[in-house]
């Protein structure tokens, strides 16, 4: 950055003074709790610091590192996440040793360096060094070349512009940042409605069924108690969830929906309700534990894929006494139960790591709860290896089980490559892919899967999620022809809050840029006159 005519450019150590704040011994209760506000460098934030959340005694300031600034005094972040970030302090502080002071003489106004030291925020952060937690030091905050102004009151007249400009940028951000959060709560809007059959008609409205003789037939759990039960999947002639009589064939060949019959019509109708298609799924997840038991090879890459004598063990039924009542021909069940597999990763992957082979899918690739592989891990695994039992498929479920995104979950589709699944991930493979949508739909829903999960991540410790955690998750069942109407209006509303997400989030990035812009014709002394 050029000084423009007039200016001089000054070593800011050669203008100013710097210091660094300590951190008394944790171990000693009497050095904390006094009197002293103490600011550690995530409390910086670009504005005038007041409010702290630990202060200090006289004893743990005189028995540390930690030096009393006065009110007034420029810091600046020095480690980690937090470099470059700014504050004034409101008040007589101490700081941590993550914090530089800034001592400025009377001729320079200290906003002026303020706005000076955000210009070059990225500049500051290239030259952070260090791995995990990269830093700068107090050498390459003094070695900063300050352009400066001819006067005082120019310095100042700089910064009344400025600010001016950045009122009415400030504005127009706050105005973005609430059309967030109105979207962000309109998601989450449609997806309570979606897993409360209120965003869709219901099967049991289009049909005017009254289910309540069947639903007490077949009972809390799902089950059909009579002697038909095992030919459940015999009375429907349809595998997408409809009855043979749920559409009415014209002479054309036309279909009629039973949406667009009168009412009198719609009663001579049937549907499979989700008590009925749970008890479908069940089925079917016994015969698939059959299938994969005849079929397991005797002499497998790992031991753990050997073939066993496994007797099948039915899935618990969800405990519904604490559950809300579900809509008309829903059904609560667990993720148990509509899974053939519900597992996670195996540890020791790192020793596989190579920059090509199949994909390695770990929690920050679903952080965003959708599936986002640009910077997917790539491994190379041996053929006897046992992570090979958690190779992921389109259809399947995924949800972060521990760190920081926890319950952070997606849905695999389009994946066209060879993929496993970190120790941090659980994986969950569907009986039905057919019920995966509506299944994700619930499971990333704030009032129902996310909140439940959520409860029990941050219960107690350290956030994480067990296997049987995830196994005993209820999610509401609907039919399956209420599932695709369900998950089909989901998706037509979260496209358009995604496009209405990705304009504001490209508008923020151009006020971004605009503010860098204002601060550099502030310092080329091109903003005032």
């Amino acid at each position: 950055m050029s000084a423009s005519k007039g200016w001089k450019t000054e070593r800011l150590g050669d203008v100013a003074k710097t210091s660094s704040g300590g951190t008394p011994k944790r171990g000693v209760t009497d050095y904390y709790g006094g009197d002293i506000p103490w600011v550690k460098s995530g409390e910086l934030g670009d504005g005038t610091v007041y409010d702290v959340q630990e202060t200090i005694t006289q004893s743990g300031l005189d028995n540390s590192s930690a030096k009393l600034f006065p009110k007034g005094t420029l810091c600046i972040a020095l480690y980690g996440a937090t470099i470059g970030k700014l504050g004034i302090l409101g008040v007589d502080a101490t700081t941590n040793q993550a914090v530089c002071g800034i001592f400025l003489p009377e001729d320079i106004d200290t906003q002026y360096v303020f706005y000076f030291l955000e210009s070059i925020r990225k500049d500051l952060i290239n030259q952070g060094k260090g791995g995990a937690q990269p830093n700068i030091n107090q050498g390459i905050i003094r070695d900063i070349q300050l352009p400066m102004p001819g006067t005082l009151d120019e310095q100042r007249r700089i910064v009344a512009e400025i600010e001016k400009q950045f009122t009415r940028l400030d504005a127009g951000v706050e105005g973005l940042k609430r059309v967030q959060a109105n979207l962000k709560r309109y998601r989450a809007s449609v997806l309570k409605a979606a897993c409360e059959g209120k965003l869709v008609p219901t099967e049991a409205e289009l049909c005017g069924a009254d289910l309540t003789t069947e639903t007490q037939r077949l009972g809390e759990n799902g089950r059909d108690a009579s002697p038909q039960a095992s030919d459940q999947s015999h009375r429907f002639g349809r595998e997408d969830g409809l009855a043979t009589k749920r559409h009415k064939k014209h002479k054309d060949g036309e279909s009629e929906n039973l949406c667009d019959l009168s009412d009198s019509a719609r009663d001579k109708y049937e549907f499979e309700t989700g008590s009925e298609l749970l008890e479908r799924i069940l089925i079917e997840r016994r015969k698939a534990h059959e299938e994969q038991q005849k079929n397991a090879p005797l002499n497998p890459p790992s031991p753990r894929l050997r073939r066993t004598k496994k007797k099948y063990k039915e899935p618990a039924a969800p405990d519904t006494k604490d559950l809300p009542d579900l809509p008309e021909g829903w059904v609560w069940a667990t993720a148990e139960q509509l899974t053939t597999l519900l597992t996670s990763g195996s540890r020791g992957w790192g020793k596989y790591y190579a920059d090509k082979g199949s994909l390695f899918i770990r929690a920050q690739d679903i952080k965003t709860d959708s599936l986002n592989l640009s910077g997917v891990a790539h491994v190379s695994l041996p053929e006897k290896a046992e992570g090979m039992r958690s190779s992921v498929e389109n259809n399947d479920l995924l949800v972060t089980i521990t760190g920081a995104n926890v319950t952070k979950s997606a849905m695999v589709k389009g994946l066209d490559e060879v993929a496993y699944v970190s120790q941090h991930v659980a994986l969950l493979k569907p009986v039905r892919n057919e019920t995966s949508p509506f299944q994700f739909v619930w499971i990333v829903s704030p009032a129902h899967g996310r909140n439940r999960l959520e409860k029990w991540a941050y219960g107690a410790g350290k956030p994480g999620l067990s296997l049987e955690q995830v196994r005993s998750l209820p999610l509401g069942l609907p039919p399956l022809a209420e599932q695709k109407r369900i998950v089909e209006e989901v998706e037509r509303r979260l496209s358009v809050i995604e496009e209405m997400e990705a304009a504001v989030e490209a508008n923020l990035k151009r006020a971004a840029r605009l503010r860098q812009s204002i601060l550099k014709k502030a310092f080329e002394g091109k903003l005032v006159k």
